[in-house]
């Protein structure tokens, strides 16, 4: 074990990471630097001594877990503007009814575990609770390396081994049976997805964030679709294969648009308005074509196969579908599970 002394504490490594171990106002404190760099353990040390001859020291037993809630919604604010909606709608939905009135002291391990009991006899997937208990976890986190910090220590948060992952695939009969049901506006979306695995939000936008699919990204004489950098999950861009029954979907949707709504810039649209939402139809068009619980996302696994079965080139890109990405029992399967296609380098 390495010690290197600073001031009234000391930072220590234990196997790569550098620790911290310092007295403030009488109160002994050890704190993880999350870091394998002795530069930072020290840079931590010197921030948690200042913080403890300036004042005094945190106490966490007075701070409510809604404070830290709402530092967290600061952040992501700050972060993550594309996902503050679902972190505020959908996050903490069921985490500030049953946690947030706690004080921090009072969340524990075992407190914690009594949420995931409640969360799964309400009938929650387990994934569900992780993301919540995630989401808590990065509150506390980010309390505890604030300057000064807000708490000095934070509880274990006991996760799930998700079970619930889906792994199905759209066959070619299902798909037609599907893109018979749907209403107009929605069957291009389904081709798309279906072909080349687009996320919901790439095609439509999401919120006010991210703005829809429009036709000067649609390259139909070098067939390929431009996904430009920001515009997708990761933040980086990338190039889409048109092929398959994609060409003349979009060919007759670009007809359709210089015809109709010469003026609309998206290539997905309700009378020449953006696709805020289609839910309702895409369920109600499921049900009839015997797909009751067929999730658009499910799409990304199918378009996987289909490129894969269309000889897509793997070798001037790359694009990984890790959340659908079968194990690496299989080695036939897996080798055609990474289809590649050219990126967009960020800006």
């Amino acid at each position: 074990m390495k010690r290197a002394r600073k001031g009234s504490g000391y930072v220590r490594r234990r196997g790569r990471i550098w620790y911290i171990t310092y007295s403030a106002n009488g109160v002994h404190h050890e704190e993880s630097s999350h870091s394998t760099k002795l530069a930072a353990a020290q840079k931590l040390l010197r921030e948690r001594l200042a913080a403890g001859s300036s004042g005094p020291p945190p106490r966490p037993q007075e701070i409510l877990v809604n404070e830290l809630l709402d530092d967290l919604a600061r952040e992501y604010q700050l972060n993550h503007p594309r996902s503050i909606d679902d972190f505020l709608r959908v996050g903490l939905k069921h985490v500030r009814p049953y946690l947030g009135g706690n004080t921090a002291r009072e969340v524990t391990t075992d407190a914690l575990r009594d949420y995931q009991v409640q969360r799964r006899a309400e009938g929650a997937a387990d994934a569900t609770i992780n993301r919540e208990m995630a989401l808590l976890r990065r509150a506390f986190n980010l309390a505890r390396r604030a300057t000064p910090p807000k708490l000095t220590s934070t509880p274990y948060f006991p996760m799930f081994k998700e079970r619930n992952v889906r792994t199905g695939f759209l066959e070619s009969d299902q798909y037609a049976r599907l893109l018979a049901e749907l209403p107009r506006e929605v069957k291009p979306l389904l081709v798309i997805a279906f072909h080349v695995g687009c996320r919901r939000g790439e095609l439509l936008g999401r919120r006010k964030l991210l703005r829809p699919l429009s036709w000067p990204q649609v390259d139909l004489l070098n067939d390929q679709i431009v996904l430009r950098p920001g515009t997708t999950k990761n933040d980086e861009g990338r190039i889409l294969p048109i092929y398959g029954e994609m060409k003349p979907w979009l060919e007759m949707l670009r007809h359709e648009r210089d015809q109709y709504y010469p003026e609309c810039p998206w290539v997905f649209h309700r009378n020449g308005e953006p696709i805020k939402d289609f839910r309702k139809g895409w369920a109600e068009a499921c049900r009839r074509a015997g797909l009751v619980g067929l999730r658009f996302h499910d799409l990304r696994r199918s378009a996987v196969r289909s490129m894969v079965r269309a000889g897509i080139d793997r070798k001037n890109g790359r694009c990984r579908f890790p959340a659908t990405r079968p194990k690496r029992s299989s080695s036939a399967t897996t080798s055609s599970s990474s289809v590649t296609w050219p990126r967009l380098p960020r800006s």
